[in-house]
């Protein structure tokens, strides 16, 4: 199975998305904030980052941009909290390189699914 990352501000998001993918075999690491996250990326290798766009400190677009700087390959799945400004983050997290974008709330066979598509 794969490594994945989730990286979200609420510790919730984390708890329940995590528990989905642990169950379907996947481990998981968990970060509140980009920050943390590139620090994680530095240690530790992933097959798939899962992340919020809005967080403090690093957000997601930028978090995105750095991973694909140097990681071409690496699965990237964008959350964010629906309504008309978090489709708009989500499409500048496609244009960054997320390879999936997904509107919140979640949707445990959507997240596991996305993971999945981009392991095959």
């Amino acid at each position: 199975m794969a490594n994945v990352l989730i990286v979200d501000d609420d510790q919730a998001i984390l708890d329940i998305v995590g528990l989905w993918l642990e169950n379907e075999g996947h481990t998981v690491a968990h970060a509140l904030d980009g920050d943390i996250a590139l620090n994680s990326l530095k240690d530790q290798d992933f097959d798939v980052v899962i992340t919020d766009i809005i967080m403090p400190r690093t957000e997601g677009i930028q978090l995105i941009r750095e991973i694909r700087q140097s990681q071409k390959n690496m699965g990237i799945v964008a959350i964010s909290a629906g309504g008309k400004k978090g489709a708009n983050y989500l499409k500048a997290a496609k244009s960054m390189g997320a390879n999936t974008i997904l509107s919140k709330p979640l949707d445990q066979d959507k997240i596991v699914s996305a993971v999945k598509d981009l392991l095959d």
